[in-house]
């Protein structure tokens, strides 16, 4: 074997690989931040172009429908953000969607989805209908619901281009085989508001993995590759590497097919684990490459210090997946990554009572944030309940609702075991909040709240 990899890599320098080329390779595989869900990942995407279709039942004004119509035709989206996902476009594999909701005459559009083994990837697009920096732009909320259940993990990316938002919500968790989507986005361009979508999602079947449980140990270092799954947007790689412990120094990994092209590396999931008893430390990886039909790949580790780029060749592992059986990768397990979308009692009955007063009052709740009293002062939150007299027992906790233009005017709100709204205005003046005016609303018990709920 060793002679093997000391033959394939002369066989590597000698091919004329663009440096630029190799380069960016290597920057795009070293990192040692695992893919957690953050709010937004901001990408470079290929020039591209929308056409937005109008799908649903939301009313669209004629200054909205003038914009629309001035949109350049478009055919996709998730085809501009990994390689993997571009491949899976060209063949055909995804789901069109092109369905569009609008409110706060802002159109949002769910443009195609992709799911199989490992990935479940939604693709939208929002035209940008008025004059705000792209970080504004990139500012969005939202959700996945699968059966009515909430996803536990997820990451979204997203590029401005051509007054245009492009952007993908992924998720790696594992799911069921066909469920129903819920796409729920909730603040658009630092607008409050409600856009979803409901739609049926079957998994892409073309799926093989190799159990390959191959090893290499030089020294200190022992390097193993459990399993390789390929599918059509992806290769994935579950493997480890053992280290000495304390290293300050970053490892990752390499995937060259045999004519000594690279890989492009898409994502990776990495934890690093410290086994003092061992004197070692373990990183656990799951990484996932762009797709490939070539069965013979080698997989190099490769360790970043103090700003070198080392590939750890004498742990290189070749594999000839051609010599093993590869299996339909099924789900056995119905440990899904969901949990289960209700809200306990209390949030419930805060929720219930506000949209009670703001329905009552006519105050668009998109304007305000909502919070507990203490969000003004604790002392002012003290001294409002012991004046109220208020028990916690028996009222809906208070909860406050701030107005996010002024920051300066809240309404203060709690709810009596008869259904009472007891309503407060209070303004900030000279840097302390008072109360400046009172009133009470006619809403449902607290008990008929509770009745609602657990009928839910």
């Amino acid at each position: 074997m060793g002679n093997e990899i000391h033959n394939f890599k002369e066989k590597v320098n000698a091919i004329p690989i663009p440096e630029e080329k190799m380069n960016a390779a290597i920057s795009n595989t070293i990192s040692s931040n695992n893919r957690s869900p953050k709010k937004f990942t901001y990408i470079l995407a290929v020039a591209a172009s929308l056409m937005v279709i109008l799908f649903g039942s939301a009313f669209v004004s004629p200054a909205m429908a003038k914009l629309l119509s001035q949109v350049p035709l478009f055919g996709g989206v998730l085809s501009y953000f990994d390689i993997g996902l571009e491949e899976v476009s060209n063949k055909g594999l995804v789901t069109k969607v092109g369905e569009t909701f609008v409110d706060q005459d802002i159109p949002v559009s769910i443009t195609e989805v992709y799911y199989d083994n490992f990935r479940l990837v939604i693709g939208y697009s929002i035209p940008i209908t008025e004059k705000i920096a792209d970080y504004e732009a990139l500012g969005t909320e939202m959700k996945l619901l699968i059966d009515n259940k909430t996803v536990t993990s997820m990451h979204a990316q997203s590029t401005v281009k051509e007054n245009v938002v492009l952007g993908t919500i992924e998720t790696n968790v594992r799911l069921p085989d066909s469920f129903t989507l819920d796409i729920n986005f909730s603040e658009v361009f630092n607008k409050k508001g409600n856009w979803s979508f409901r739609l049926p999602v079957t998994k892409n079947t073309q799926a093989l993995v190799y159990e390959v449980n191959k090893k290499k140990e030089v020294d200190e270092y022992k390097f193993e590759v459990f399993d390789i799954q390929l599918t059509p947007s992806g290769t994935k790689i579950h493997l480890e590497l053992d280290t000495p412990i304390g290293e300050d120094k970053v490892y990752d990994f390499l995937v060259y097919k045999h004519n000594g092209e690279v890989l492009e590396f898409i994502e990776e999931s990495k934890k690093n684990i410290p086994l003092v008893k061992f004197d070692k430390e373990v990183v656990k990886t799951n990484a996932v490459y762009e797709p490939t039909e070539e069965k013979r790949l080698i997989i190099v580790p490769v360790l970043q210090d103090n700003g070198n780029v080392i590939e750890m060749e004498e742990l290189a592992i070749e594999v000839d997946l051609s010599t093993f059986k590869g299996k339909e990768v099924t789900n056995e397990s119905t440990d899904y990554g969901l949990i289960e979308d209700k809200v306990d009692l209390e949030t419930f009955l805060r929720n219930y009572m506000v949209e009670e007063v703001g329905n009552e009052l006519g105050i668009e709740l998109g304007e305000y944030t909502k919070a507990d009293l203490s969000v003004l002062s604790p002392h002012f939150a003290s001294d409002f309940q012991k004046e109220e007299k208020i028990n916690q027992k028996n009222v809906v906790k208070p909860t406050a609702l701030v107005e996010e233009r002024t920051d300066s005017n809240a309404y203060l709100i709690y709810k009596s075991e008869d259904g009472i709204n007891h309503v407060f205005k209070a303004k900030k003046l000279s840097g302390e909040w008072e109360i400046v005016d009172s009133f009470t609303t006619k809403g449902q018990t607290i008990l008929e709240v509770e009745n609602i709920y657990e009928n839910q």
